[in-house]
């Protein structure tokens, strides 16, 4: 997807001169918004697990279960006072 430097769609190719067709822009619209989820959800997940959180998908969607792992807050809880 050829984008000017404001972001903005070009329709038209500037190499041919030749428009893009509205289906194939679609498509590289959603393959960009779906990448875009899947790297929003990948630093969630991260972010998740460095805190001492077991993520789990739910399914469809982006729902995702979190359970905490008792054993690290333990850890952490005896090393500190020691």
């Amino acid at each position: 997807m050829v984008r000017d430097i404001f972001g903005n769609i070009i329709r038209k190719d500037p190499l041919t001169g030749r428009k893009t067709s509205k289906k194939k822009l679609n498509k590289e619209r959603t393959a960009e918004i779906r990448s875009k989820g899947k790297a929003g959800e990948d630093n969630f997940r991260m972010k998740a697990q460095l805190s001492g959180y077991e993520v789990e998908r739910t399914g469809r969607g982006s729902d995702f279960r979190i359970k905490i792992l008792l054993l690290f807050f333990f850890l952490v809880f005896f090393l500190l006072w020691n």
